[in-house]
């Protein structure tokens, strides 16, 4: 998930902080669909978006994954520092979060990215180039959490070898939207 601005704690905020993100994520999935039809013509929405006899593969890989890298992310929590400082950072920038305002920021976030990088930009860029900008997108401000950083060229890599392994954007929104879900759950779930 690309932070693209801090949240306030206070509750009042809240409501401008989803429309925020609803109106970024959507404006990076017009985007996506706009360079999927520029650069891979008419059809290329539809068949990115295809589920195949094999659908449950489709789904089930993109459920595996994202519970897996969920996974990793919580031993990671516990094996070292600075993922826990980065967890905490995340916090305090996010605050608390209800139910639906995570769900929906998973959502738009997976939506969103998913569109305008696998489906836009990796076709014409190739999977590398695209991983590397992922992971540059989401360049911290603050030099102390580059950790953040290599995660999501990580997770640009993976997201992209879902998709040209599917042929899907079915499968990497899935994952990303577990990973997004979760994770925001467990560090930011109003108590």
């Amino acid at each position: 998930m690309i932070l693209l601005f801090p949240c306030e704690q206070n509750k009042s905020d809240r409501p401008n902080v989803i429309f925020s993100v609803a109106i970024i994520y959507s404006a990076l999935s017009l985007l996506g669909w706009l360079g999927i039809y520029l650069f891979q013509g008419k059809l290329a929405l539809g068949s990115a978006f295809k589920i195949r006899p094999e659908y449950f593969s489709i789904f089930g890989l993109g459920i595996l994954s994202g519970v897996g890298v969920v996974a990793l992310s919580i031993l990671s929590s516990r094996l070292f520092k600075l993922v826990q400082v980065l967890e905490e950072e995340f916090r305090n920038i996010l605050g608390p979060l209800n139910g639906q305002e995570i769900f929906l920021i998973a959502c738009f976030s997976a939506v969103g990215e998913e569109f305008f990088f696998r489906g836009a930009l990796q076709p014409k860029l190739g999977l590398i180039p695209t991983a590397l900008l992922f992971g540059l997108l989401h360049f911290p401000i603050n030099k102390k959490y580059l950790i953040w950083t290599i995660f999501a060229v990580v997770m640009g890599f993976l997201l992209g070898w879902l998709y040209l392994y599917t042929g899907s954007l079915v499968t990497p929104i899935i994952t990303h939207f577990i990973i997004n879900q979760i994770n925001l759950y467990r560090l930011c779930k109003i108590k």
